[in-house]
C-alpha cells in the first residue's frame, strides 16, 4: 500500500514555492521496500530554501507505516537584490561635494570587500540644460569618482525632475518580491530668500523632498550652505537627523551610508510565509 500525500507548511515572511521535491527512492529486497532518504534544494529568487527529509526506518514491509520527517530551512536575507546608492548632484560641484562623494565610494568599497554584498551606485546631475544620468547604476564604483572630481560651475536645474529621475532609475532596477535596499544622497543648498531664483528653487526642493520621502529608499541630504539662511530648507529633507549633514562636516554622510549598509546586511533573515510540497510516487514502482 502506497500513500500519496500533500504537505503544506506555513510560517511568516516572504512567499516561496517549492514543488516537485522528487520521489523517495524505492528499491526491492524480497518482500521489503527500502526507502533511501533524499534532500533537494529549491532556490526561488531572491531566497534560498533547503528541504531535508529523514525516513524513520531503512526498510519497511508492504502496508507498514513509516514516518518521514521533513526539515525546511528558508533564508531570505535583507538586500538579497543588492544595495543601490544614487547621488543627485546640482549644477555646481564644490570641494565639499567631492569629499562627501568620494568618501561614500570609499565606504561602499570597504563594505563590499568585507561583506561580499552586491553594491551598485549611480550619479544624476542637473543644471540649467536639464537633468541627466552621468553614471548609470554600476558595480564598478570607482567609475563615479570623476563625477565628483571634475569641477562643475553651473546653475542648478530642476530639483524635482532630478529627484524623479533618481526614483525611476531605482525602481527600474528593483527585483520583484525582493526587499529594496536603496539610498539616495541628495546634495545642494538653497538660500531662504523670497526672490527669484531662490524662491523657485525652494519650492522645487520641497517638492523633490516630498517625492523622495514617499519612496521606499532611504534619503540622505548634504547641504553646502552656511547656517539657517543657507541650510534651513535642507535640514527638513531627510526623515532623521542621522541622515543629514552640512558644511564643513564631510564625514557624517559617508559613515551613515556605511552604517546603514552594515545594518541591512546583518538584518535577521526573513522567515517562510508559505510552502507547498507535493510528494509523488515514482512511476513503474514494482514489488517482488
Amino acid at each position: 500500500m502506497i500513500t500519496i500525500r500533500r504537505l503544506v507548511a506555513v510560517a511568516a515572511g516572504l512567499t516561496l514555492l517549492a514543488s516537485a521535491m522528487g520521489p523517495l527512492a524505492y528499491t526491492d529486497a524480497h518482500d521489503a521496500t527500502r526507502l533511501a532518504p533524499q534532500a533537494r534544494t529549491a532556490e526561488p529568487r531572491p531566497c534560498h530554501t533547503a528541504i531535508t527529509r529523514t525516513v524513520s526506518a531503512t526498510s519497511v514491509r508492504e502496508c507498514e507505516p513509516v514516518t518521514v520527517s521533513m526539515t525546511v530551512k528558508s533564508e531570505c536575507r535583507a538586500c538579497m537584490a543588492g544595495l543601490n546608492v544614487v547621488f543627485i548632484l546640482p549644477g555646481y560641484i564644490t570641494s565639499e561635494y567631492r569629499l562627501v562623494g568620494n568618501g561614500v565610494i570609499d565606504q561602499l568599497e570597504e563594505l563590499r570587500d568585507e561583506s561580499g554584498m552586491s553594491i551598485s551606485a549611480a550619479a544624476i546631475y542637473h543644471d540649467s540644460v536639464g537633468e541627466r544620468i552621468l553614471v548609470p547604476l554600476t558595480e564598478e564604483l570607482t567609475r563615479l569618482r570623476p563625477t565628483f572630481t571634475s569641477p562643475r560651475y553651473a546653475f542648478p536645474g530642476n530639483w524635482e525632475s532630478a529627484a524623479n529621475m533618481a526614483l525611476r532609475l531605482l525602481r527600474a532596477a528593483a527585483v520583484k518580491d525582493a526587499q529594496r535596499c536603496d539610498i539616495i544622497v541628495f546634495m545642494g543648498y538653497v538660500k531662504d530668500h523670497d526672490v527669484p531664483p531662490w524662491s523657485e528653487y525652494r519650492l522645487e526642493v520641497l517638492r523633490a523632498a516630498q517625492a523622495l520621502r514617499r519612496d521606499d529608499s532611504t534619503l540622505m541630504a548634504y547641504c553646502m550652505g552656511i547656517g539657517e539662511m543657507g541650510c534651513g530648507i535642507w535640514r527638513t529633507i531627510p526623515a532623521s537627523s542621522r541622515y543629514y549633514s552640512e558644511r564643513p562636516d564631510t564625514r557624517k554622510i559617508p559613515q551613515a551610508v556605511r552604517t546603514l549598509g552594515q545594518e541591512l546586511h546583518a538584518d535577521v533573515p526573513l522567515g517562510l510565509k508559505s510552502l507547498t510540497l507535493a510528494e509523488d510516487v515514482a512511476a513503474g514502482l514494482a514489488y517482488v
